[in-house]
């Protein structure tokens, strides 16, 4: 309806400029205004004709999919039923196949059931008390063979991808190069703090390795060597954890003990103090030359020890470049003649290079191992360190050892004095309510 009152409206309009052009001319601007409007009207009758004529042409095509449907549907009738009476022909055959096996079985038990036995037993056989065959004794030996061949493949196989260190005599086999001790695996962060008359297996560990420190660090001339640095190869094998305990250590003889901590891009000393990271220190100090060396000491007491303290402070984008001013030497010169032993917490070796640039201001260098973590290869590293003379008077520590790994102290020493309660004492003492 809409689209015929257009039509006529148009028709309407043709009429009228018709009648115009009788007393006028094309260029009037009447008739011009009516060519416009014609012109609209036209462009909008035909795009209403156009878009109808789409609509028809997609009914038109849906019509043709749904008769294309039905007539795939009604060519599929005849295969359908070709189907139906192959499946209803099998059932017929089965079916006379299933009658005839229940007549056949009645006859076969009718036919057992009249005729008589054609066979008797004369003489019972006689049987051997042990079977011919499986031979047991053979099969255990040939299995007990192979078990033991397997076991031994295993053993080579563990052996072969066993690429990690274990106990002390791996590393002292690898590089033979100075131990100064072993430190046993111990669990819970609580228990990596060395208290006051600690009694413990790690107690001890660290006190040999005190006293063996003390040896490693006399020289003959009489000269001080007091500056040990604590490092390792690579992160996670418990330098830090080595240095603050043998800071504690030390300070427990009533030395004079400074800890610093010379691993400014990483550091960790702070989280066994309770202090916070952005404290003032090294890296301020060396790179502001305001800053006393005073300013950056901090006294601290852990569990009765009182010792000084020099935080890494707050990380700074160049470390490798504030090593390599003069700052750090002087720092070195004037700690180790106002303390009894300074010791530095370094980075690792093999993935910066902070500590290889200061190494020469250290007496003694403890390269830092840990069982079961780190690599037989990477002690070629720390070896050859050596060799090339990049690390002074350098020895090792063999952190986090199992029990079952570990040397001499743990088995008969650490518990002298110190003894456990057997089973039969623990169970009095629960019994009793002890």
């Amino acid at each position: 309806g809409n689209r015929q009152s257009q039509i006529t409206a148009y028709n309407n309009l043709i009429m009228q400029r018709d009648n115009l052009l009788i007393s006028s001319t094309p260029q009037n601007p009447v008739v011009v205004t009516l060519d416009t409007e014609l012109a609209k009207m036209r462009a909008t009758i035909e795009s209403g004709i156009q878009n109808e004529l789409a609509s028809l042409q997609i009914k038109l095509n849906e019509l043709q999919g749904q008769a294309s449907v039905y007539s795939g549907q009604i060519a599929s009738v005849p295969g359908l039923e070709k189907t139906a009476r192959g499946i209803v022909r099998q059932q017929e055959i089965k079916e006379e196949l299933y009658l005839y096996l229940l007549k056949k079985r009645e006859e076969t038990a009718i036919s057992m059931a009249i005729n008589s036995e054609n066979a008797k037993v004369i003489d019972e056989a006689i049987t051997s008390p042990s079977p011919v065959s499986p031979k047991r004794g053979l099969i255990k030996l040939i299995a007990g063979i192979l078990g033991f061949v397997v076991v031994l493949i295993i053993i080579y196989i563990k052996n072969l991808l066993d690429v990690k260190i274990h106990s002390r005599s791996d590393v002292e086999r690898l590089t033979r190069l100075p131990i100064l001790g072993e430190l046993p695996y111990v669990e819970g962060e609580e228990n990596h703090v060395i208290t006051k008359y600690d009694r413990s297996i790690l107690a001890e560990s660290f006190r040999i390795l005190r006293t063996n420190l003390d040896y490693f660090t006399r020289a003959k001339d009489g000269e001080k060597r007091n500056v040990v640095y604590v490092t390792s190869t690579i992160k996670g094998e418990g330098k830090t954890f080595v240095a603050f305990n043998l800071a504690v250590t030390l300070a427990s003889t009533g030395k004079k003990v400074l800890l610093v901590g010379a691993d400014i891009r990483n550091p960790q000393v702070h989280r066994y103090m309770d202090l916070a990271s952005s404290t003032i220190g090294l890296s301020e100090y060396m790179f502001d030359t305001s800053v006393s060396t005073q300013d950056i000491i901090t006294t601290k007491e852990m569990n009765g020890q009182i010792f000084d303290v020099i935080l890494s402070g707050r990380i700074p984008p160049n470390p490798a470049e504030l090593f390599l001013n003069s700052r750090f030497d002087t720092l070195i010169n004037e700690l180790s003649q106002g303390y009894d032993y300074v010791v530095v917490d370094t980075a690792p070796t093999m993935q910066v290079t902070d500590t290889l640039l200061i190494s020469q201001y250290a007496d003694v260098t403890i390269f830092v191992t840990r069982a079961e973590y780190t690599q037989k290869r990477l002690l070629q590293y720390s070896k050859d360190l050596n060799t090339e003379n990049k690390v002074k008077n350098m020895a090792y520590v063999v952190n986090s050892v199992k029990s079952n790994n570990f040397g001499y102290g743990a088995k008969y020493g650490y518990g002298y004095g110190n003894e456990e309660d057997g089973f039969w004492q623990k169970m009095k003492q629960f019994l009793s309510g002890k």
